[in-house]
Formats: C-alpha cells, structure tokens, sequence
C-alpha cells in the first residue's frame, strides 16, 4: 500500500465535483458566508434574532401559534410563508365570475377541488438551541438548528431532507458547519440521495490510531494511505522518488508518455551507453540543439558515426529583394545593408548571389562588419566613403566583384547579370553580430539590384 508522502493537487477534478453538488437539492440550506442562518420560533413576526442580531436573508421563522414556517427573502425587508406552488398557481388562475357571489362560489368550486386533489403532503419538523451571553457589549452565541422534511405529491415527486446546523459567534467572529442527507425522485425517476457537509475541516478517524486516514483541510485533501483500484492524476507532485521505490524492470518505454521526460527531470550524468539499448535513439528522440560538445566526449565523434549523405547544416542569411537593399543612385556611392549572417567567434564560410535588377550597379564589393555602417542613401556625386579593412569593425571586405567572378566586368551588376555563388570565408574573434553589406553607385539614374542571396555556416573557433 504506497504512502501519500504530500498533497496532491486535485483543484481541478474538487471545483468540477462541488459544482456539481451545488445543483442537488438542499445544498443552500448550508451557510456558505461567515453568517449562518438561524432558525426563530415566536408567536409572532420576529424583528430580531433570538440573540438580538440583525435578521439575515435565508433565516427560518417557525410560527408556533399556527406551525407555519416563513424564510426571510434575499432582500432581507420581509417574511415570505412556506407555500405549495401548485396552490399558488392555481390561485393565481381563478378569476372572479358571475353576478353574485353564490355563482362565484359555485365557479371556483371545481377549482377548489383539483386544488385539494393536487395539494402535496408535507410534514416538517424543527429544533433549535442556542445560548447567548452578553459582556461588556459583546456578544457570545452558539447554535445547534435542526430541520427534517419530507414531501410527497400525487404526481410522484417525493423528497426527504434531514439538516444539521451548529454555528458560533464570539466578538464579531463567525463560523458555522452543517450537514445535508436527503434522496428525492421525480415521477419514477431521477432517483437520487446525497449527503453533503460545510466545515473549514472534515476528517474521518478509525479509532484505533491518532491518526485520521482522510482529512479536508482549507480546501486541500490529505489521504495518509490509499488503495485505488483504477485511477487517474492530473496533476501530480511527488516530494522525493528514488530507485528504491521503483521495482526493477517494472518501468518501459510503454508506461512512459510521449515527450514526458526532458533534459530537466534527468540528473547529470546518470545515463550512460550501459542503460540504452541499440538503435533505439535516432535523430526523432533527440530535440533541436540539445547536443553540444559539453555533452560529447572528447575523440567519440568519427566520421564513421556521421552519415555524410545529404547531410544538412544550419545556415544563417537569406534571399534579400532588391528594394529592400535600397535604392543606388547615379554616381554616388553609398553601402546598403543586406543580412546578417551569424554571431560570436567562428570560422564563417558559405555564399552571396547578386542578381541584376533595374539598370546598372557599379563599382560593387561586398562589406562584412560587426559594428557601425553608415547606410545613408547618397546623391548628387556625394560619396559614402569607403571603409578599410583596418577600419573600425570591419570583419572582411572583399575585393571589387569583378576580381572575385569572370562573367562580371568593371564590377558592373547588369539587369540581366547573375555572379552566381560567390565563395567566401573569414575567421572572426570577436562576440558581436557579424553583417553583410554591398557598396555600390547607380549608373545614369536610380538603380537596385534584383536580389541578394547570402547563406553562410559558422564552425567552431577553436
């Protein structure tokens, strides 16, 4: 029999069960805020409490001149009499006819009969306790009120209730606890009973040991052991779990959800190649960037283990349009951002694609730098002034594109010109966000090139 070792949180599955008993019937007789309601017996119509408190809505006044019980309504400004609402709809109903009264009362005389005939039965029965006292204006009172019902109507509808209330109030604190039993039926069916309680703690003890088996705390279940045959959790929180709990072999693959254990409920270095079985980790199992060289050992990778075939590395870059490098206007040479292509210290290697747009680019080298390019749009034979490869942040700058593509002559980009791939690697230490730009002017008006196409791999540094 396994031990409860802490709580566990059935919020969920408890708020769904008390609404459902919120539905059956008598479920308000029990006081759900701090002020319980009471039950009065006078002879007459009560202003007060039997301890002198305010009168409070849903409060029982048992007249004991003619046994009639009233409720106070929720507007707390009226007794409201016990009453059978088939009689009352057929009051309702019967309207004053004929000229004299003898007709009238021989027109509501057949009403007067499938009103007796309708009446339900019911018998009531009511006790209450109290004691009070009152010191230095304060005011002491407990409480014991108990009601039992039952009702039967000739249509079948049957209810038997019994109600236990105790409730306390010392200098303005208040609690109460109740207990509702009853069971009803509908016409021969919908039969049902139910048993329902109101207290800030509930426990069940076997009398034999000190400690309850099953206790209702503040809202929170405690089970100290249990045996459940065929159960469900939702949500569960378990203090401590060792090996020592868990009997060999009883947990595989199949009693272990889908994506239920992450690199978080695993601790460091407990699971070596010993406890995997062959071929059963493939490239499915294994999350996105969950594998560095921190969790590789030192010489274990060999190309053997590497499948080389369509082998697929992560690139950083992208197809850029041309109006989003910007306009080049007529000889006047500026630098245009086009991508980044990573960041932190690597080996960079990978491609840039230029492809002609509209009209001429010329005098074209590419630019990749880690810091601050002006990119403002020049005109008018203003130059934007070429950067050094001492230059401040300055990673790598290539030559003009015609040194680095035949098919390209004066580095000039023709609207029907394609350098293809351009090759191109760097080595960069720094730790910032490396950016690739391309330096250019326009030819007789406002050019842009088609598109740029850059994609490059970063490899480790070291």
């Amino acid at each position: 029999m396994a031990s409860a070792t802490t709580v566990e949180n059935i919020g969920a599955t408890m708020a769904a069960l008390s609404e459902t008993l919120a539905d059956l019937p008598g479920y308000n007789l029990l006081a759900t805020s701090t002020t319980a309601a009471t039950i009065i017996k006078s002879s007459s119509e009560p202003s007060t409490r039997g301890n002198g408190d305010a009168l409070q809505p849903n409060d029982i006044w048992f007249d004991t001149d003619d046994g009639q019980i009233y409720t106070r309504n929720t507007s707390n400004n009226a007794w409201v009499a016990g009453r059978d609402a088939t009689l009352v709809n057929v009051f309702g109903a019967t309207s004053f006819t004929g000229s004299t009264l003898t007709a009238a009362m021989a027109t509501a005389q057949s009403d007067i009969v499938t009103v007796t005939n309708a009446q339900s039965s019911t018998a009531s029965s009511l006790s209450s306790l109290s004691s009070t006292v009152t010191s230095n204006n304060n005011t002491l009172t407990a409480s014991v009120n108990t009601l039992n019902t039952t009702t039967a109507s000739h249509t079948g509808d049957l209810n038997a209730m019994f109600v236990l209330q105790v409730a306390t109030e010392s200098n303005g604190s208040k609690s109460a606890a109740g207990m509702v039993v009853g069971s009803n039926a509908s016409n021969g069916s919908g039969a049902q009973s139910y048993v329902q309680f109101q207290a800030d703690k509930f426990a069940i003890w076997s009398g034999s040991s000190n400690i309850a088996p099953f206790i209702v705390d503040g809202g929170v279940v405690y089970i100290d052991q249990a045996r459940i045959k065929d159960g469900a959790i939702l949500d569960a929180k378990i203090g401590t779990l060792d090996g020592g709990k868990i009997i060999a072999d009883t947990i595989t693959a199949t009693q272990i959800d889908a994506n239920t254990i992450t690199a978080t409920e695993i601790a460091g270095n407990t699971i070596t190649a010993d406890q995997i079985a062959g071929t059963t980790i493939t490239a499915n199992e294994i999350a996105a960037n969950a594998i560095t060289t921190a969790k590789i050992l030192a010489g274990n990778v060999t190309a053997v283990k590497v499948n080389t075939t369509d082998l697929v590395l992560p690139t950083n870059g992208g197809l850029v349009s041309g109006s989003t490098v910007g306009n080049f206007n007529s000889n006047s040479k500026r630098y245009a951002q086009i991508t980044s292509v990573g960041s932190g210290a690597g080996f960079y290697q990978g491609y840039v694609r230029l492809v002609g747009g509209t009209g001429q680019v010329k005098t074209i080298h590419l630019l990749f730098s880690d810091g601050t390019v002006n990119t403002t749009e020049t005109s008018g034979g203003t130059d934007t002034a070429e950067l050094l490869d001492s230059s401040s942040g300055v990673v790598y700058r290539t030559p003009d594109i015609e040194h680095l593509n035949t098919s390209i002559v004066q580095s000039r980009l023709l609207s029907s010109a394609d350098t293809a791939n351009i090759p191109i690697a760097f080595r960069y230490t720094g730790s910032g966000t490396v950016t690739c730009y391309i330096y250019g002017q326009g030819d007789g008006g406002t050019r842009q090139i088609g598109s740029a196409d850059v994609r490059f791999v970063k490899f480790s540094a070291s």
